[in-house]
């Protein structure tokens, strides 16, 4: 978002949800996969007992995605995605 619309999303959070100086949520959701992966299928496997990418997104204060990053495996951890992600690192 602008300047414009991070200042009016900081607003909303703050008013919404007691949220002062946020522009985002940010959270990892798994993204089932049916079969295992032929290649490193390990790595796909998942906390939660199946095979699974890992996408990693941020949303604002109506529920919009602002940004996502796909495709890590489904064992990575929400953190690794965030440090990797180019709104980390270019911060």
């Amino acid at each position: 978002p602008n300047l414009e619309e991070r200042r009016s999303i900081q607003d909303a959070f703050a008013r919404k949800y007691g949220l002062p100086g946020c522009i985002g949520i940010m959270d990892g959701s798994l993204i089932p996969l049916r079969l295992k992966p032929a290649v490193m299928g390990s790595d796909y496997y998942t906390r939660k007992n199946n095979y699974a990418f890992n996408c990693f997104l941020v949303c604002d204060d109506q529920c919009r995605i602002r940004y996502y990053v796909m495709g890590w495996t489904g064992s990575t951890h929400d953190n690794r995605m965030w440090r990797n992600t180019n709104i980390n690192l270019n911060s």
